[in-house]
């Protein structure tokens, strides 16, 4: 059994004075976070 990384990718995006955030929701509370997304073992984005 060999080592399995768990890769997240995120960014920051910046235009002007402006960032890119992603709002989401869970029950009633919001939560604003950056754009970002997990890397599978193909070098793909998942659909998690």
């Amino acid at each position: 059994m060999g080592w399995n990384p768990h890769i997240t990718v995120a960014t920051l995006v910046r235009q002007e004075n402006s960032f890119l955030l992603v709002a989401e929701w869970e029950d009633d509370d919001l939560a604003l976070n950056q754009p970002a997304g997990h890397l599978d073992e193909n070098g793909r984005g998942g659909s998690e």
